[in-house]
């Protein structure tokens, strides 16, 4: 009696490459201050722009493929000021971070980091929000910065 096993591989798809979509953007120099409530905030020097999702004209990442990303933000305040930051995806706040120097001469940092849901569309920025006062810091050793990327 002969056997005869059938064994089938999947072949993988490579008919297109699947997308990477990231995104990486910094302040380019510190804010002129205080900024006002629900400013958005342009993250102008653009090193990595897979997908070409961001936009540094306006701060807005347009959310070119639905699915799940993380984006991430750092914020620094200057001496004796407040600066609290809210990620937005469309006009849901979806994530807050506050760096709080007021009674303080010395710079504050904080970094933010969300993973969400996101549909094709959507725009994803980073806003200051209520109670901020003096300007947003970012210089060569610590920048200020956002970034986002799609999970795979």
């Amino acid at each position: 009696m002969r056997f005869c096993f059938l064994v089938v591989v999947p072949v993988p798809d490579t008919s297109a490459p699947s997308a990477v979509i990231a995104f990486h953007s910094y302040l380019s120099h510190d804010s002129t201050g205080p900024l006002p409530n629900h400013h958005v905030l342009l993250y102008i020097v653009v090193p990595l722009n897979r997908g070409n999702g961001y936009k540094n004209f306006d701060g807005i990442f347009n959310v070119p493929v639905t699915g799940t990303y993380v984006f991430t933000w750092s914020i620094m305040a200057d001496a004796h000021g407040i600066v609290y930051t809210q990620l937005m995806k469309n006009a849901e706040v979806i994530g807050t971070r506050y760096a709080d120097s007021d009674t303080a001469t010395v710079w504050d940092f904080s970094t933010g980091v969300v993973v969400v849901d996101a549909a094709q569309g959507d725009h994803v920025y980073i806003r200051l929000g209520d109670p901020s006062k003096g300007k947003v810091q970012s210089i060569s050793q610590s920048r200020s910065t956002f970034s986002g990327w799609l999970l795979g």
